[in-house]
């Protein structure tokens, strides 16, 4: 399969509007060309930074090497948005991508160090491995007929920040909310063994993914 793209980005002022003006997001999900074309990524990153008091933040890398500059300078963004997160997704391609030579766990487990309190790696047919401060766990793959994989890591990635909001481990929309909210995650991801709420909210994003590549096209799930 091959891709052309052809796109300028940037964020509307009804957008900025609604991250920035009164009652904003208790959330806010971001990644791939969002965080990574300009002009529009520069206008994200600002947002995050100004959002990081009032609500939780999760971001996908989800790299497109065709439309970015070279590993080496995209790795600075990445950084700073994984630093500035409280979940991260991201799948071993992304991360073989960006740190050659380095392998995708040895990268997500000195995410899970820093910034986001969890840190999710995708590995395709494999599942998909949880890291946290206090250690890693695996997530078995949910085996089915594949028919197309698009739309699978953004089928995983909303069911697992949709079980986390019901949780109310992420989640803000004022000051002490998203307070509140981030702390009860560190919490929870404080010990070696994750909580039952998260092997939960991980296995349902597996099958999401999976009855997402049984279908034709970006068809995910609703709940």
């Amino acid at each position: 399969m091959q891709y052309t793209f052809d796109i300028y980005w940037a964020l509307s002022a009804t957008a900025e509007a609604a991250l920035l003006g009164d009652g904003p997001p208790g959330h806010v999900h971001t990644g791939s060309i969002a965080i990574a074309l300009s002009p529009g990524a520069d206008q994200v990153l600002t947002a995050l930074h100004a959002l990081r008091t009032s609500a939780t933040v999760s971001y996908d890398p989800n790299l497109r090497p065709a439309l970015l500059h070279t590993a080496e300078q995209e790795r600075e963004r990445v950084e700073q948005l994984v630093a500035l997160s409280d979940v991260v997704k991201a799948g071993e391609e992304d991360l073989a991508w960006l740190h050659p030579g380095v392998s995708p766990d040895e990268t997500a487990a000195r995410w899970a160090c820093g910034g986001p309190a969890l840190v999710v790696l995708t590995l395709g047919a494999e599942g998909a491995r949880a890291w946290w401060r206090g250690g890693s766990q695996d997530i078995p793959p949910v085996v089915v007929p594949v028919r197309d994989t698009v739309g699978a890591g953004d089928a995983f990635m909303a069911a697992l920040i949709s079980r986390l909001l019901h949780a109310g481990l992420l989640g803000g929309g004022s000051g002490p909310e998203a307070v509140a909210a981030r702390a009860a995650l560190l919490a929870a991801t404080g010990t070696d063994r994750l909580p039952t709420v998260f092997d939960d909210a991980l296995r349902t994003a597996a099958r999401a993914a999976a009855l997402t590549c049984a279908r034709e096209g970006a068809n995910p799930d609703t709940l």
